[in-house]
């Protein structure tokens, strides 16, 4: 969040106009949630059946494959072996000597993060077939709610979604804040804009290559992110250290992986968040919401970019 100074107000359209009426009544609605609690965490957790330590070490190991697996799939040689192989599907992008990607290869980038993601989510969903309790999928607080998708629980997503923008725009003030008191003092911190919310917000190429951007960031990144820290890491750390450092490293990691310092602190905190809504909704909701923020994220970026990239 760059800062209400920054924003081009005498240039909004229409379409700008509804992004930030729009996000200020899900922010509010988030807002009233968060006070009604009915959008906090859980008291307690309940006790798992089975063997503590058989389930501690179950849980490393799959903490620990998820680590190789998505730094193997996702390393600049894992990036360019995947390149290579759906490279004949594209024949007619060539990469540059460097093995570095150039803007017209834009598919081949995108389709090769694509595959990576599905694939690394395919490797850990086979693990927790074959070794049980590797990941943890349904909710275990003592106010567990599964959703079910009827009317109210669908009216449930959406208010948990409205709390998940709530919880962003807290974290991105926030962050604002700190940051100007920061400049006062000399001390001028980095407040670069994430590289592929500034790729959207100044596409102009082919809209099918877009698209391929689109069912990374709304597919892919929500499934093999859920299940890799929703899924197996937060219940490793939750086993190994009290609940709430769990929930707190688990979002600073989930943050730290963004790359991007002045999207660390909004990033962490919804990270935080749903480890939360995975205790108290279960892994499947919580990729329905990332999924759905993402999606939000990629519409208004390619509806109002102006304002989308200033909030």
């Amino acid at each position: 969040m760059e800062g209400l100074s920054t924003i081009p107000w005498s240039r909004l359209d229409a379409w700008g106009w509804s992004f930030i009426f729009v996000t200020l009544a899900l922010v509010l609605t988030g807002g009233w949630r968060l006070y009604a609690g009915e959008a906090t965490a859980s008291a307690s957790i309940l006790a798992e059946d089975g063997n503590r330590h058989y389930r501690i070490l179950i849980r490393t190991m799959g903490a620990l494959s998820f680590i190789f697996i998505f730094g193997a799939l996702f390393s600049e040689d894992g990036q360019a072996l995947l390149y290579q192989l759906i490279k004949p599907v594209f024949k007619f992008f060539k990469a540059d000597n460097s093995g570095s990607f150039r803007n017209e290869n834009m598919s081949l980038m995108f389709s090769a993060g694509l595959i990576a993601q599905l694939l690394a989510a395919g490797i850990l969903l086979l693990l927790a077939q074959t070794f049980p309790g590797f990941m943890h999928v349904q909710p275990d607080g003592n106010d567990r709610k599964k959703l079910n998708f009827n009317r109210a629980d669908i009216l449930r997503l959406l208010g948990l979604f409205a709390t998940c923008l709530c919880l962003l725009a807290i974290a991105s003030i926030l962050w604002s804040f700190f940051a100007q008191i920061a400049a006062s003092q000399g001390q001028v911190l980095p407040n670069e804009i994430q590289d592929v919310v500034q790729l959207v917000a100044n596409w102009n190429g082919p809209s099918w290559v877009l698209s391929i951007l689109f069912l990374s960031v709304t597919v892919g990144a929500p499934l093999i992110e859920e299940i890799g820290f929703r899924g197996i890491l937060y219940p490793a750390l939750r086993d190994a250290i009290p609940r709430g450092w769990a929930i707190a490293l688990a979002g600073l990691l989930f943050g730290s992986l963004h790359g991007n310092l002045a999207a660390l602190l909004p990033i962490s905190v919804m990270g935080a968040w749903l480890c939360i809504v995975r205790d108290r909704f279960g892994l499947g909701t919580c990729i329905l919401l990332h999924a759905m923020n993402n999606a939000w994220t990629i519409f208004w970026l390619i509806a109002a970019p102006e304002i989308a990239t200033k909030l």
